[in-house]
């Protein structure tokens, strides 16, 4: 048996390199459609263990080792590409209810809503039927939200802005 080179040799050495394959994807989560997605190959060389190999324990924090370094330098720069994708990307929810002057939508304080907010709303048939996007629209129609509950809200419409308009349940409401 050759004591340098040997397979047992090699194999207690570890390995010097890792092929790396990250993928994330996101999702509406109201939807189901496919917001961005995005890949990262490559190879990681050098230490992509972080144990020496001589059977102790893990001496190193892992985020310590090449791999790990190279791993959070790749989320990190993931999540900033996608901060810039989403951030054009306008929040978005539905009413689910009008009673008499209170129009009821499906967003609270969870989602980031607060007394006092101006939302648009968009009617259902101002959306077009083949990218579910919305079309302009002659007469805008702003609410401004009086109450917020965890998961839902109540708004009522501003000054003269439902004249020649009504909405309904399932009507989109935006923040522009």
């Amino acid at each position: 048996m050759h004591s340098s080179g040997g397979m047992l040799s090699r194999l207690l050495r570890g390995p010097k390199q890792r092929d790396v394959l990250i993928k994330l994807y996101i999702y509406d989560t109201e939807h189901g459609a496919l917001f961005h997605s995005q890949q990262y190959e490559g190879t990681v060389s050098g230490d992509v263990v972080g144990y020496p190999g001589k059977s102790k324990a893990v001496t190193t924090s892992w985020f310590n080792t090449d791999l790990g370094k190279q791993i959070d330098e790749i989320i990190k720069d993931m999540s900033t590409q996608i901060n810039e994708i989403l951030a054009c990307v306008p929040f978005s929810t539905q009413v689910t209810a009008v009673e008499g002057n209170n129009i009821h939508i499906k967003a609270g304080f969870l989602h980031g809503i607060r007394p006092g907010e101006t939302l648009r709303v968009y009617p259902r048939s101002d959306l077009s039927p083949s990218e579910d996007t919305l079309l302009p629209k002659q007469n805008d129609v702003w609410i401004k939200v009086s109450t917020v509950f965890p998961k839902h809200s109540i708004a009522r419409a501003t000054q003269d802005s439902l004249l020649g308009n009504r909405l309904d349940t399932g009507d989109v409401v935006r923040a522009w």
